[in-house]
């Protein structure tokens, strides 16, 4: 059965660093959201706290500060080969992050993602804004993707799934089959790979899982 979706991770899997942790240092202070993000990954926080404070380092950056960053983010091996592949061959792909949708959506343009799905994070007059939970919000990865995954009707044995730490365990649970890149943390996958252009022969196969 042919793969119809592909549900992929976007910091250290499409791109080969933390991007948010990059938008921090025009703050200087790439360094603290590293240690969130890293007290996240041991356990010591959760998902959304951990997302809430990274975001709040950068209240009153503005997007054209930010945007050089974005412009020198160095993208995983073979990243534009797979995805160039999913458009070709009409292939959905799906990016979820707890990263704000601005970043995925500068990305998406680059690389033509068919959806993404991203933290809302307030932003006014091209300024950051700080966190307000009337107008912000992070991204619950699973829910957002077994939404998707109804709306276009796919089964699992169609949707493969790619990520880098924990918090791709979810989207890991929908795939017939995960791919491990840039591993972090103790997380299991299918495969680890390098080399995200060797997902491509398990697209191309009619009977790829």
């Amino acid at each position: 059965m042919k793969v119809k979706l592909i549900l992929c991770d976007f910091d250290g899997t499409i791109t080969q660093t933390d991007v948010l942790d990059k938008l921090c240092s025009v703050a200087g202070r790439e360094q603290e959201s590293r240690m969130i993000n890293e007290g996240f990954q041991q356990g010591l926080v959760n998902g959304k706290q951990a997302l809430i404070q990274r975001f709040s380092l950068l209240e009153g950056i503005s997007m054209e500060q930010l945007m050089p960053v974005l412009q020198e983010v160095p993208l995983t091996k073979g990243a534009r080969e797979l995805f160039r592949y999913a458009e070709e061959h009409g292939i959905d792909v799906l990016v979820l992050s707890g990263n704000a949708r601005f970043v995925l959506e500068y990305f998406s343009e680059m690389l033509h993602f068919t959806a993404v799905v991203g933290s809302r994070v307030r932003v006014e007059d091209g300024v950051i804004q700080p966190w307000d939970d009337q107008t912000c919000s992070c991204v619950d990865k699973l829910s957002e993707a077994k939404a998707y995954i109804d709306r276009i009707g796919v089964k699992k044995e169609q949707i493969i799934a790619i990520g880098d730490s924990i918090a791709d365990e979810g989207i890991f649970s929908l795939a017939g089959m995960s791919f491990l890149v840039n591993r972090k943390g103790n997380i299991r996958a299918d495969i680890e790979i390098a080399d995200l252009a060797e997902v491509i022969p398990y697209l191309s196969r009619e009977s790829s899982l």
